[in-house]
């Protein structure tokens, strides 16, 4: 019983962790994007505010799927650029987290050998 909780703790823990690895660069990105094109209005929100970028049914579908999912975040951005900028930086972030799984996977992690 202690290991499916220590297991659930782990998979929110995770996934928690992946939502705002991937969120928290675009909004940096976009911050910097913005302040570089003039725009007006940036944002009200702090983008240290991590909670923004945690979703619940996202949290559930990796404990029950083992599956990180995470909500898409709203950005009403007319500039096509800007756009695409974000675009790159999300798949370069989840191209970057999935490499690093893969690697540690493979050379192992905490002592044990990789499971490939």
């Amino acid at each position: 019983m202690s290991e499916i909780l220590l297991e659930i703790a782990v998979c929110i823990f995770v996934s928690l962790l992946i939502m705002i690895m991937h969120e928290l660069p675009k909004s940096i990105v976009y911050k910097i994007v913005c302040k570089g094109n003039g725009c007006s209005k940036i944002g009200s929100h702090s983008i240290f505010e991590v909670w923004r970028y945690i979703d619940p049914v996202g949290i559930i579908l990796s404990v029950t799927c083992y599956a990180p999912v995470s909500k898409p975040h709203m950005f009403r951005i007319r500039e096509k650029n800007t756009n695409i900028i974000l675009g790159i930086t999300g798949f370069a972030v989840n191209i970057f987290l999935f490499t690093v799984s893969v690697i540690i996977l493979r050379y192992g992690y905490g002592g044990e050998s990789g499971i490939f």
